[in-house]
């Protein structure tokens, strides 16, 4: 497996997301029909606090302007058993985001425990470069759809992609 080829492909799809309260990352995940509305995947934990308190949330995708979205500027789905959520709002005009969506692995397919997994994420000590981590999965949380994965784990990376 070459990480550096991975790394390249999904770095566009992925942003930085900031709130009053903290930071995370989280992906480019969905469009509607149109185009003209976007979702980005991020853990909950990560807007939850702007989300109930109705405050901004600053997306940075790395090509585009900032986009500041307010709380009516924005819908959150969220899921609070897998600790998910989907940021849902109109797609900026500036916005360079890829058009074409990168496939999701099926969650009924299932990664075998000693598989090694990559991340991606801007965590805490360096808040502003899109860094790489890797380890390996030690278990399944079937009643989450979660893993548990042996390696780094940084504040500000939660919400990226695995």
């Amino acid at each position: 497996m070459d990480w550096n080829e991975i790394v390249a492909k999904v770095k566009p799809y992925i942003v930085k997301i900031e709130t009053p309260g903290g930071s995370g990352t989280g992906f480019l995940c969905l469009y509607n029909k149109n185009k003209q509305w976007c979702g980005i995947a991020t853990t909950l934990h990560v807007v939850e606090h702007a989300d109930e308190w109705q405050e901004p949330i600053k997306i940075i995708h790395q090509a585009s302007p900032l986009f500041f979205l307010k709380e009516a500027d924005r819908v959150i789905l969220s899921d609070w058993k897998t600790d998910s959520a989907i940021i849902f709002f109109p797609k900026p005009e500036k916005a360079k985001l890829p058009d074409v969506l990168i496939p999701l692995r099926p969650l009924d397919k299932s990664l075998n425990i000693g598989s090694e997994v990559g991340w991606l994420g801007f965590p805490y000590i360096e808040p502003y470069t899109l860094c790489f981590f890797s380890g390996y999965i030690s278990a399944r949380r079937e009643d989450r759809k979660a893993y548990l994965i042996d390696g780094v784990s940084i504040n500000g990376v939660s919400g990226g992609p695995v």
